[in-house]
């Protein structure tokens, strides 16, 4: 098994202390859950066959969906009334659920939500077309969810991801047209063909770049849900506690819990080099059905 680093105590401290609990209005507890609001077309009973047929093949299928969320995450664009619902959620808790001394009543808060809420719209509006985490690159129609380029995007770090894992090309390409068809509700066939026309255009050395970072940061992330769940890593030389303790960790439940998908997902794309991602704005990508160029 190959080793990874392990984060020292400030990288860990540095982490926890940038997350803040989420609303348990958030819903999300898994990977699983993160990818059906990431990419609004994926059926749920599809995207368990899909789990179910990786391992099957011996393909870990967690660190694929990591993949497509943070790509899903980063490429789509928040409508207005989803982010308006994220601030009074987050006014609401730090209002009510304050420290002590200075928590509010549940109605009080409610009450001064409610009368900065008409504000807090007009701000938003202002503010203009913004992709799910925002580094001056503005794009698409404000109120849409662009899931096509995430989903394309993600379908050539997984397919990168599986070439430096050491898969063959063929089996690599249908695993990935599989993965894209849960995700876009469409034929393999069809989304292979895309693909493949998206691949030879593709910036090779920035997609793997991206990759190897993006499968640093699931590394990381699994250590921290251990740390969230009071359950360590233990060392890797023990091979079989070792493999326990990452089953139960490897679909991040306990930092969705804690945090929600959109918060989670915006402090890991955080953690990653910009540069990496703006090429991949530039490339042209279609949406599945050719009716429309994706966003």
């Amino acid at each position: 098994m190959e080793k990874r680093p392990q984060p020292d105590a400030a990288e860990i401290n540095s982490a926890k202390e940038s997350i803040t609990p989420g609303s348990p209005l958030a819903g999300y507890r898994t990977l699983y859950d993160c990818v059906r609001e990431i990419f609004p077309d994926t059926r749920p009973p599809k995207l368990r066959a899909w789990r179910d047929m990786m391992e099957k093949q011996a393909v870990e299928p967690d660190i694929l969906l990591f993949m497509a969320v943070m790509c899903g995450s980063h490429f789509r664009i928040i409508s207005p009334e989803l982010q308006l619902k994220d601030v009074q959620e987050y006014l609401y808790s730090w209002l009510a659920r304050g420290d002590d001394l200075h928590r509010m009543r549940p109605d009080v808060a409610e009450l001064i939500v409610a009368a900065m809420t008409p504000g807090i719209r007009r701000e938003i509006n202002l503010r203009g077309q913004q992709p799910g985490v925002t580094n001056n690159a503005y794009t698409g129609r404000r109120g849409t969810i662009p899931q096509f380029r995430g989903a394309w995007v993600a379908a050539l770090i997984i397919d990168t991801h599986f070439t430096q894992s050491g898969m063959e090309a063929t089996r690599t390409r249908d695993l990935v047209a599989k993965l894209i068809s849960v995700l876009l509700e469409t034929e393999e066939k069809r989304a292979q063909h895309v693909f493949n026309k998206l691949y030879n255009d593709a910036p090779k050395d920035i997609i793997a770049e991206l990759t190897q970072a993006l499968r640093t940061e699931y590394g990381f992330w699994i250590s921290q849900d251990g740390v969230y769940g009071d359950d360590l890593e233990p060392p890797q030389e023990q091979a079989e506690k070792h493999a326990e303790w990452k089953s139960r960790h490897k679909s991040l439940q306990n930092l969705f819990k804690q945090n929600g998908c959109d918060r989670f997902c915006d402090l890991v794309i955080s953690r990653i080099k910009y540069d990496l991602w703006k090429p991949l704005w530039d490339m042209h990508v279609e949406r599945i059905d050719d009716d429309e160029e994706g966003a």
